[in-house]
């Protein structure tokens, strides 16, 4: 009797079972990340928190050219909507894309070296992306 599945089926299959495993581990992580930022913010005010970005498939180095700091006082949007909006460009994520979340604020640089949540945050996002990269 002929085998039901060939070996070229079924590591198609399991290399499709672990590219969506490791999409859904990609989106808990940057959900996590997100919430703790942007909920962590010392600046509950919504201009800061309400200016975290995510980008999908950029380089640290693409980053250096961000969208233009909006002048303080005015806002994005709720923060929560925002944050809404912003994993919504997850939902076609690519296994190993990259994902960064950035803040456009002008005063982001000086907030984020003061308090170490935002510090611990992000090194706890860069250890999970580079043990799932090396995956």
């Amino acid at each position: 009797m002929a085998d039901l599945f060939t070996d070229e089926m079924i590591n198609q299959i399991m290399s499709d079972v672990v590219d969506k495993a490791v999409v859904a581990f990609h989106k808990l992580m940057v959900i996590s990340v997100l919430n703790e930022v942007v909920d962590g913010s010392p600046v509950r005010t919504g201009f800061y928190a309400s200016h975290h970005f995510v980008a999908v498939g950029l380089s640290v180095g693409m980053l250096e050219n961000k969208p233009a700091h909006t002048a303080p006082g005015t806002f994005v949007k709720n923060i929560e909507s925002n944050k809404q909006d912003q994993l919504l460009k997850l939902e076609n994520l690519k296994p190993y894309a990259t994902v960064l979340i950035y803040n456009s604020s002008a005063y982001a640089d000086d907030v984020e070296k003061r308090h170490s949540v935002y510090q611990i945050g992000s090194k706890v996002g860069v250890q999970n992306a580079i043990a799932l990269s090396k995956r």
